[in-house]
């Protein structure tokens, strides 16, 4: 029997485990635990006056932007009609790496909680888009909105994954997914049937914001689990799952941490010959990041789950997608 989890497929680091793909769930926690507690806190709590609220006074053809953050990108500088087009051009990559998730896995498709979250991703691409175009409130909301909806169909996703010690699908109870739906449907309902100065919204946007940072801790932690799992199935556990988790978790790390710095050195970064659009950074490691972890999902719904002898191909030498492997006695 080959090893199924390789053949076809030539990926990063083919030759030896490196310590890059050894992240171990701990590390995973305690790495997120620390920068959501900075993420949080400068999103919610309190966002430092090189964001704020109110800062811009220029006005596009949508009217002046009252969006709760203005991000360090110049606005208008180009055209009225977009506020921040590299922050916009960039948010497109949500929509692009969306679509490739059901591109490349149509034979079989993505199970429908893998193809929603795909739709989702895309609209998280679309409500950012409009976000960074107008900086308007109601835009922002098209952006955060759905990426509460993916974090909370993920930690559904992570937490009903088939255990590879009973050898059966599990899936999620009725009473959890609605669970899930309504609590996803009522921080929403708050959000968009409340006015923004009233209590019980910004209550319901706290909530949002720290069960988010919560939620992402959660997933990643769960995510670098299912790469053990599936590497543990194969028959020479070469580690082919961590790789494609290292790759997607250390995306959105450098992420994460380029949007910190753009918040906190704003102005530093500004003074430079060319400011380094770092918010852009964000977009390109967590659309990566994301897609990565639904891929990750989706091999182990394949080979756990269904038993399926499946390997990850690279497009590329760095775009995973997951591919029927041959089986050979």
């Amino acid at each position: 029997m080959v090893d199924t989890a390789q053949a076809g497929s030539a990926r990063p680091g083919s030759h030896g485990q490196s310590k890059l793909c050894t992240v171990t769930p701990t590390a995973v926690c305690v790495i997120l635990l620390s920068l959501v507690c900075v993420t949080t806190t400068l999103y919610f709590f309190a966002p430092p006056a090189s964001i704020a609220r109110g800062k811009v006074s220029a006005a596009g053809v949508f009217g002046l932007p009252d969006a709760e953050f203005d991000w360090c990108e110049y606005n208008f500088e180009s055209t009225e009609w977009i506020a921040e087009p590299f922050n916009s051009a960039t948010s497109v990559l949500y929509v692009l790496v969306a679509t490739a998730a059901v591109r490349f896995h149509q034979n079989p498709p993505l199970p429908v909680h893998l193809s929603a979250q795909a739709v989702v991703l895309a609209m998280i691409g679309i409500g950012s888009i409009c976000f960074h175009s107008t900086l308007k409130y109601t835009q922002q909301l098209w952006d955060e909105l759905p990426m509460y909806w993916l974090i909370v169909s993920g930690t559904v996703t992570f937490y009903t994954r088939t255990d590879p010690a009973e050898k059966v699908k599990s899936a999620p109870s009725p009473g959890l997914l609605i669970g899930a739906a309504a609590w996803a449907c009522a921080v929403t309902v708050l959000i968009l049937t409340t006015e923004r100065e009233q209590p019980v919204h910004t209550v319901a946007r706290g909530v949002l914001s720290c069960s988010f940072s919560g939620m992402l801790v959660y997933v990643f932690t769960s995510g670098a689990r299912t790469a053990r799992e599936l590497d543990d199935a194969a028959p020479s556990g070469h580690g082919a799952a961590a790789t494609l988790f290292a790759l997607s978790f250390w995306s959105f790390i450098v992420g994460v941490l380029a949007w910190i710095v753009d918040i906190l050195f704003c102005g530093n970064l500004q003074n430079l010959p060319i400011y380094p659009n770092l918010h852009s950074v964000w977009h390109i490691g967590s659309s990566y990041g994301s897609y990565g972890l639904l891929v990750l999902s989706a091999w182990h719904h394949r080979r756990i789950g269904l038993g399926e002898a499946t390997s990850v191909k690279w497009l590329g030498g760095w775009f995973p997608i997951i591919v029927a492997a041959e089986k050979a006695e």
